[in-house]
């Protein structure tokens, strides 16, 4: 933000619902705190799951076998949209979408095997050995454009722009 925008938020003197600023010199159209509350749409879906699981086995004695699991996945949604009806938007301007994605997946394993035994009432014997594995990827899509003729249809159909110059589209895939 910037100064002048600062002042459309912070100023008493401006009335929250009426979309002209009568303080900036002859006047000027802007968009209300109430404009953002009543117009724009802004939502976002968050889903986290973790499961794990632990098991320990002694087959014969002073042998035991260990194994530990964890898988976690994240979900993540961002819709939004600033309809073209917006006060200090141009008559055809469209309105502004954007829509992002992102999902996460982690699976951990590890197990463990050890041996312990002792004889001769001297001598003790104490063995571990394991492995620990893992995988993960994630992977992140964002959408955006502007001047959707349609306010009815906000973000569902990113594609749907005249001006595919006001279009962008990026993502990324990462894994280990």
């Amino acid at each position: 933000t910037n100064c002048w925008n600062a002042a459309i938020y912070l100023n008493p003197l401006l009335d929250a619902k009426p979309s002209f600023n009568t303080l900036w010199y002859s006047g000027q159209k802007y968009n209300s705190p109430r404009s953002y509350l009543d117009l724009v749409t802004r939502n976002q879906k968050s889903h986290n799951t973790n499961y794990s699981i632990y098991a320990e086995i002694t087959p014969v004695k002073g042998l035991r076998f260990k194994t530990q699991g964890t898988y976690y996945k994240y979900e993540r949604n961002i819709f939004q949209y600033e309809p073209g009806t917006m006060p200090a938007k141009a008559e055809d301007e469209g309105g502004t979408a954007y829509r992002g994605e992102y999902h996460k997946t982690n699976l951990l394993i590890e197990n463990t095997l050890s041996y312990k035994t002792s004889f001769d009432q001297k001598h003790n014997i104490d063995v571990m050995g394991g492995l620990t594995s893992q995988r993960w990827e994630g992977n992140n899509l964002t959408l955006q454009g502007k001047g959707y003729q349609s306010d009815k249809i906000g973000w569902n159909d990113m594609g749907g722009i005249p001006d595919k110059e006001n279009y962008t589209a990026t993502s990324s895939f990462v894994d280990g």
